[in-house]
């Protein structure tokens, strides 16, 4: 069972608030009543975190190796770089947590985590590739037919992504090849640092990059939700395609049930907003 794949069981009472069961895709079925509930506050940023600085470093070494080098010679780099944090913060903790989630060997997980740290730094070269070269991705696109009935019947979908490197940036370009540019909902956050001066002077630049590939960035406001709530129902009544990460960042309203022996969470809205809309 996957944390994203989220069903819903039955549809809404059109015309109220209330909201649809949801079913795990194991089975297990979280009614409204008992979605966790909280309250979100304004995000109070600092202006700075320790991990700007060596974040911004390694920004302007992907930077200069797409830039720079080939393209097989700068992935290459991500390599490097994913070995030297392992050696300068050999924590096992992660591994062993692998480990007994997936039910591998010891030595399994360590290179499960080895691919995945790489990845995250490929990730990086990837985007600045596509920035300056238009090659940092290859891809293939199935099942884009689900999309030409919905739109075609028209009526709107939302696409629910899973929270993985690179997942925007993929489903993006993707669907914009094959004529479906999306409207993505947003978080001043997204990008490459969640501090005052990561939302000021770093994530544009990813939110600039990606607006070649969409039809628009909805930004979804803690203070004031309902504006991007009414952009997002606008969308799908209008036959848009919308896409939403599957995480619990934003949202009043989680789903909980049991994960690979421990407890995920994502937020009840997307598939709500898809049935009422």
């Amino acid at each position: 069972m996957d944390a994203a794949d989220l069903l819903l069981a039955g549809a809404p009472n059109r015309g109220t608030h209330q909201s649809p069961p949801i079913v795990f895709a194991a089975g297990q079925t979280i009614a409204p009543a008992n979605l966790v509930k909280r309250t979100q506050v304004p995000v109070n940023r600092q202006f700075l975190l320790p991990s700007d600085i060596p974040h911004i470093c390694w920004l302007a070494i992907a930077a200069l190796s797409a830039l720079l080098l080939p393209r097989s010679l700068g992935f290459s780099v991500a390599g490097l770089a994913a070995c030297a944090v392992r050696a300068v913060n050999p924590d096992k903790a992660p591994a062993a947590k692998m480990q007994r989630a997936l039910g591998v060997t010891a030595e399994q997980s360590r290179a499960l985590l080895a691919r995945q740290g790489r990845y995250r730094f490929e990730n990086s070269i990837a985007f600045f590739r596509d920035w300056f070269h238009g090659d940092g991705r290859r891809m293939t696109l199935d099942g884009v037919e689900h999309l030409s009935r919905a739109t075609a019947e028209g009526k709107g979908a939302v696409l629910w992504l899973a929270d993985m490197s690179a997942a925007t940036d993929v489903t993006q370009q993707a669907l914009f090849s094959a004529s479906f540019p999306l409207a993505h909902m947003t978080r001043p956050e997204h990008g490459f640092s969640p501090s005052a001066f990561g939302v000021a002077c770093l994530n544009p630049f990813k939110r600039r990059f990606e607006q070649r590939f969409l039809g628009g960035h909805i930004v979804y406001d803690r203070v004031q939700p309902q504006l991007a709530l009414d952009e997002m129902t606008a969308e799908l009544r209008a036959g848009g395609v919308l896409s939403i990460l599957a995480t619990t960042y934003e949202g009043r309203a989680l789903a909980e049930a049991g994960f690979l022996g421990g407890r995920a969470r994502v937020a009840a809205g997307p598939p709500r907003l898809a049935l009422d809309a």
